[in-house]
């Protein structure tokens, strides 16, 4: 039996969930969670086409401490190359959204994942200048499905998967550092009756530079029912046509 996207997300997930202390400040969401930090991006792209609002729904996303740091898709194992292609551009363009929110933070974002069945490009995101690139981090990870497959696994992929667990750690932890600083300098502005801009102001003074282009979603209309009042007249005359017609007949008939 071929392993769904779920089961395939779920064994990513305990994997680096119990190769961390417990006490890492990590957290994994599974399921199709909204990705808030492309809210902003989607509300300028909806004044401009007419599109949905609504944040771009992720397969699992990365938190420290309720900060978005990071997403991860996963496709199953019986997908194809283009499905493929097509889930790493959606990762990456999520991850850019992601990566502008974590820069207030004086963070950027870690290692990420884009799964395929047992298999993981492990890509990150970055900013040079004013050009965001995206590229793979480490080799490709491949998790042993079969027993003849562990010694090429043990060799190969098991310290990189280390190597990654390791620095998942150190990241969440100078995450939550910079992100609980931020914070308190951000509540003690407002105390000083500093004025915090609304989301809404948020998006009107965001630079079109800082929004991605996330596919656009088809916002709800509402139908309306209209009725039309029947053309009665209409309606006798196609009446009075059918009765001459059926006259004509009769009278050729009789002839």
């Amino acid at each position: 039996m071929t392993p769904s996207e779920g089961d395939s997300l779920y064994l990513w997930a305990r994997i680096f969930d119990d190769g961390m202390p417990l006490n890492t400040p990590f957290s994994f969401h599974l399921g199709e969670q909204g990705c808030a930090a492309t809210t902003l991006s989607k509300s300028q792209l909806a004044k401009v086409f007419d599109t949905g609002t609504t944040a771009r729904k992720c397969d699992c996303l990365f938190t420290v401490k309720g900060l978005e740091v990071g997403n991860v898709e996963a496709k199953r194992i019986s997908a194809t190359k283009l499905e493929v292609m097509f889930q790493l551009r959606k990762n990456i363009k999520i991850n850019k959204s992601i990566l502008l929110q974590l820069e207030k933070y004086g963070v950027e974002c870690p290692p990420l994942l884009s799964i395929h069945g047992n298999a993981a490009i492990i890509f990150r995101v970055r900013r040079w200048k004013h050009i965001f690139v995206a590229s793979k981090a480490c080799p490709t990870l491949v998790l042993p499905t079969k027993e003849d497959e562990w010694p090429l696994f043990l060799s190969r992929h098991a310290h990189v998967l280390s190597n990654l667990l390791e620095h998942y750690q150190t990241f969440s932890r100078n995450c939550a550092a910079s992100y609980s600083q931020v914070k308190y300098e951000e509540q003690a502005a407002a105390e000083d009756e500093l004025v915090s801009l609304s989301r809404e102001e948020q998006a009107t003074l965001l630079e079109w530079e800082h929004v991605v282009l996330h596919t656009p979603t088809k916002p709800k209309l509402n139908k309306k029912v209209s009725f039309k009042v029947p053309d009665n007249a209409l309606f006798w005359k196609r009446v009075e046509e059918f009765a001459e017609d059926l006259e004509d007949e009769d009278n050729c008939e009789g002839e």
